[in-house]
């Protein structure tokens, strides 16, 4: 897991906008992302920090760079989707953003569960976020090849 978390942080640090606020949050999240690979928890049952007694210290710091991340992919389609200008595009980002924000909670209600089908909601917010780099990978490649034809 640990080169995926690396690749992704990597992506979002490697991630151009000319949006200073944008660009704050991506860095945020790449940063987020590979400190929650670097951070490992102690356990694969990642003790929660507040109430796990054998929790460690890298368990809190994996869960506190975790969730800075995960806050940032869940606010970062709705920065996105204010410069878009076209209605249909803001439109389809700010739904990436409703389902990237209901995952989030989904995943965050159902963390501590002792149901089976527990990580489906994690899945769920990770698939939003990882849909969303992808459009954005393609529309900067789209830019990118615009800007060359002028």
């Amino acid at each position: 897991m640990i080169p995926g978390f690396t690749v992704l942080g990597a992506a979002s640090l490697s991630m151009r906008s000319d949006r200073r606020r944008e660009r704050a949050l991506l860095r945020m999240a790449g940063m987020g992302t590979i400190l929650s690979g670097l951070f490992r928890c102690s356990d694969v049952r990642c003790p929660d920090p507040t109430k796990d007694p054998e929790a460690t210290a890298a368990d809190s710091a994996h869960a506190i760079v975790s969730i800075v991340a995960f806050m940032t992919w869940t606010v970062l389609p709705f920065v996105d989707a204010s410069r878009r200008r076209s209605s249909t595009s803001r439109a389809i980002t700010i739904g990436n953003g409703l389902v990237t924000a209901f995952g989030f909670g989904a995943a965050g209600l159902t963390h501590r569960s002792d149901d089976p089908n527990k990580g489906i909601a994690q899945r769920f917010f990770l698939g939003s976020v990882f849909a969303w780099y992808v459009t954005s990978a393609f529309r900067s490649l789209s830019r990118s090849s615009d800007n060359g034809k002028e």
